[in-house]
């Protein structure tokens, strides 16, 4: 997390045209975004991966092609598997949310 901020404070305004400098809780609210939406997507991988793979087999056997198969069949179950670290994500994101009160201050 404080690396996120490291990079928001630090290094991302080496990336932004020489005129261009925003305020630091925005510079900070970009490194928790990319943070906590990297640990997210994580996190729901690892739901979808838990599915087994016969539920995707089924699905091809009935006749089912890969986008309804992904929207239908495994997102719903890889949702359902992985709602309780997503809700760790937002209840952590919560408290993180005090380190951008404290950069701001800065």
């Amino acid at each position: 997390m404080h690396i996120s901020l490291f990079i928001g404070q630090v290094l991302l305004p080496l990336f932004l045209p020489k005129g261009m400098r925003p305020d630091r809780v925005l510079r900070a609210i970009v490194g928790l975004t990319i943070f906590s939406s990297a640990d997210l997507a994580e996190k729901v991988r690892g739901g979808i991966q838990a599915i087994p793979r016969g539920q995707v087999e089924a699905s091809k056997a009935l006749g089912l092609n890969t986008p309804f198969t992904l929207g239908l069949i495994v997102l719903p179950q890889a949702f359902k598997i992985s709602i309780p670290s997503i809700v760790g994500q937002f209840i952590s994101l919560f408290q993180d949310t005090t380190l951008l009160a404290i950069v701001g201050l800065l």
